[in-house]
């Protein structure tokens, strides 16, 4: 369980788009970052989920059949999260499958709330459960059901690269950020800005001249 965060992207400002953001893309296609059900203890962990002692044990306890499992409803929370934030900032109707989906995950919370007393006397009780592995992703989709319950949709957006899939929650001071990440997609985008500015001063000038430059595709 060493080194819990490497090779995951934090960027979403909110854990239900990090954990859509386990999905990027490479030249096109998806890519994975969870593989197996010590990847995805390894993400709780990095998100701050699960402390090392716990996800050691949830590994020992339920790294076998019940792991894969979890990893196979995780990933289809994950679609699940991507339908729905995707009909979210449309401002469409939630999928109802994808709802459905997160209601199943919802449903395997570690504890309950009840309603306890008589007449007028009544106080809300948490019923504690005996633990089952499906309660180690509640807190995704609790954070979308917030998200999608009280946030502000205008902030959810997509990075402003066409090529990437990565999503955010805006939270800067003049709600103006374009990129998952100034560092990546933000200088990669005005490198090409550039170059495409470039292109277009080299374009007006006259092909005959002698002293037109030429500029080689990058």
């Amino acid at each position: 369980m060493e080194h819990e965060a490497r090779g995951f992207l934090f960027v979403g400002n909110r854990l239900c788009l990090d954990f859509i953001n386990t999905e990027p893309q490479e030249r096109g296609r998806p890519i994975d970052l969870l593989q197996t059900f010590g990847d995805l203890l390894r993400w709780l962990v990095a998100v701050g989920v699960l402390d090392r002692e716990a996800a050691l044990a949830a590994l020992g306890r339920w790294g076998g059949e019940e792991g894969d499992t979890l990893l196979i409803q995780a990933r289809r929370l994950r679609t699940a999260l991507r339908d729905s934030i995707d009909q979210f900032t449309a401002e469409k109707q939630l999928p109802e499958e994808a709802v459905g989906v997160l209601n199943e995950v919802l449903g395997s919370r570690f504890g309950a709330v009840q309603l306890v007393g008589t007449g007028a006397d009544w106080r809300k009780e948490l019923l504690v459960q005996a633990p089952e592995v499906g309660h180690l992703i509640v807190p995704v989709a609790e954070d979308a059901a917030d998200l999608i319950c009280s946030g502000d949709v205008r902030l959810v957006r997509r990075c402003g690269n066409p090529g990437c899939v990565l999503y955010f929650y805006d939270s800067t001071k003049n709600r103006a950020r374009r990129w998952c990440s100034m560092e990546v997609c933000g200088n990669r985008m005005k490198a090409a800005g550039h170059r495409e500015r470039r292109r277009d001063k080299s374009g007006s000038l006259s092909p005959s001249s002698s002293h037109a430059p030429s500029v080689t595709p990058q």
